[in-house]
């Protein structure tokens, strides 16, 4: 590696964290701890996400059932049974509602193969020659 490489292509350091880790899992465990509403905490953030990547969130923590419709009392909605089961899952909240819909549907062992062939990052399909 090159000095001038080493100056002008590598930054002097990585991303936040919070702009690396999925907001839905941060959202969800901030309104489980009631440190105050999401918005306001992750807003005062040194490096605070995105509004349109906090929209984002709150969309999908909304359509997976995590939290109910927001209103005037809950401005970002209340977290569910089903949020708090997927709070304490480490995993993606994608993949903790497919597994709880397993459970659901008595297809647990089944779903749980799915959901660790979807967590690997690279496709376990491809084969090298």
């Amino acid at each position: 590696m090159t000095k001038n490489f080493f100056e002008e292509s590598l930054t002097n350091f990585s991303n936040p964290e919070i702009l690396r880790c999925p907001l839905e899992r941060i959202i969800l465990k901030t309104k489980l701890s009631k440190v105050g509403e999401p918005l306001k905490v992750l807003n005062s953030c040194v490096d605070n996400p995105r509004a349109f990547d906090l929209g984002n969130a709150f969309k999908n923590l909304l359509d997976f059932g995590a939290i109910s419709i927001p209103n005037d009392l809950n401005p970002s909605g209340k977290v569910t049974v089903i949020g708090t089961m997927m709070a304490s899952m480490p995993c993606d909240i994608k993949l903790s509602r497919i597994l709880l819909m397993g459970y659901t549907f008595n297809c647990f062992e089944q779903v749980l193969v799915i959901c660790a062939c979807m967590s690997i990052d690279r496709d376990i399909f491809y084969m090298r020659h």
